[in-house]
């Protein structure tokens, strides 16, 4: 098992959206007025910001496996840090994500399990 990961020594940062959070969202905008939301495009993710070798180390983590990681320099367009900017979805839909970083990446680590493993 290898992951090959170019700027993982800089720690590249990035943000975690979990789908059960956009879902819900969803869900509770339909109880809302949507002449609020009307014609809106909204941002729905989660502003917390783990770096990739987090991301990486859980990973190992939850499948109790040590990755051997391939360190290649950072391609061109690498992005240094991204994050949901969710203050609309805040204020329109009342959307606050409840899913943490860990709880996010086991589902998504048991789904890839499932489609691809088992």
């Amino acid at each position: 098992d290898s992951v090959t990961h170019g700027n993982i020594q800089n720690d590249s940062n990035s943000e975690n959206s979990e789908l059960n959070d956009c879902e819900e969202s969803g869900i509770q905008n339909d109880n809302k007025d949507n002449d609020k939301v009307d014609g809106e495009i909204i941002n729905l993710g989660t502003d917390e910001v783990n770096t990739t070798g987090q991301g990486i180390d859980l990973v190992q983590k939850i499948m109790n496996k040590k990755l051997i990681i391939d360190h290649k320099p950072p391609r061109k367009g690498d992005q240094q840090r991204t994050a949901a900017v969710i203050d609309k979805a805040r204020k329109l839909l009342d959307y606050s994500p409840k899913t943490s970083f860990e709880e996010g990446l086991k589902e998504q680590v048991k789904w890839y399990k499932e489609k691809f493993i088992d």
